[in-house]
C-alpha cells in the first residue's frame, strides 16, 4: 500500500501496473486513464482498478489524495452502507 498526494496539475505518467492495482481516492478529484486511452473523472470515495501489466495514468487539475493498493490476485470486497 502507498499513500499518494498529487498537487494541482500533477500527473502520474503512463506506466504498467505491477500486479493488480486499486487507486482509491480519499480526498479531492482527478482523472484516470487505462489501456483504451479514455479518461474518466474520479473523486473522493471512488476507486479505479487495473490488471497486472495494464498501462494507465492518473492526474488532477486541483489536487487529490489517494491510497494505492498493489499485489498479485487481490481479493477486493467493496461494501456500501446507506445512512
Amino acid at each position: 500500500m502507498s499513500y499518494l498526494k498529487l498537487t494541482g496539475g500533477g500527473e502520474l505518467g503512463l506506466h504498467p501496473a505491477v500486479g493488480e492495482q486499486v487507486f482509491l481516492v480519499l480526498e479531492g478529484e482527478g482523472w484516470v486513464e487505462g489501456e483504451t486511452g479514455e479518461r474518466a473523472v474520479i473523486q473522493a470515495g471512488e476507486a479505479a482498478f487495473w490488471m497486472d501489466g495494464e498501462n494507465h495514468r492518473s492526474g488532477s487539475e486541483h489536487g487529490l489524495t489517494a491510497m494505492l493498493i498493489e499485489g498479485s490476485e487481490l481479493d477486493i470486497r467493496l461494501s456500501l452502507y446507506a445512512k
